[in-house]
């Protein structure tokens, strides 16, 4: 984060594992830790954006698609967040958390077919990120 940059709290690397859901008895939650730290907004809000974008993509890829609408979930989060957002610099750190995914999957996986086409996933988010695009419906 450059000196004259916004801060914001990062909430460390938060997944959809550390969202608790809505039920009658509570409220959501997010769940944070140990790797909290300041930052830009963008990169908070683009780190758990990149999950969402990962899973959409991969969902896409299903033959019964996905039970979940994540433009929706995306959506939320984006006007959930109380500060102005940069969306290219959102869409970036939302490239970088998908592609700190796929560095997890060939350094555990190996190579395997699949990589590819997490790559081209990887590429079309970056291409839209340059767009300020998260969401894709």
């Amino acid at each position: 984060c450059a000196p004259d940059e916004p801060r914001a709290l990062l909430h460390g690397a938060p997944s959809l594992g550390s969202l608790l859901p809505v039920t009658a008895e509570r409220p959501g939650a997010l769940l944070t830790g140990d790797d909290l730290s300041a930052g830009t907004p963008e990169g908070d809000v683009g780190w758990l954006a990149g999950e969402l974008v990962e899973f959409r993509a991969l969902a896409d890829r299903l033959p019964a698609g996905s039970p979940f609408d994540y433009d929706a979930l995306i959506r939320a989060l984006l006007d959930g967040y109380d500060a102005p957002l940069d969306l290219a610099a959102v869409g970036r750190a939302a490239a970088v958390r998908f592609l700190c995914h796929v560095h997890d999957f060939a350094a555990y996986v190996k190579w395997h077919e699949l990589l590819g086409d997490y790559l081209k996933l990887v590429a079309d988010t970056i291409d839209a990120a340059a767009d300020g695009r998260l969401i894709t419906r």
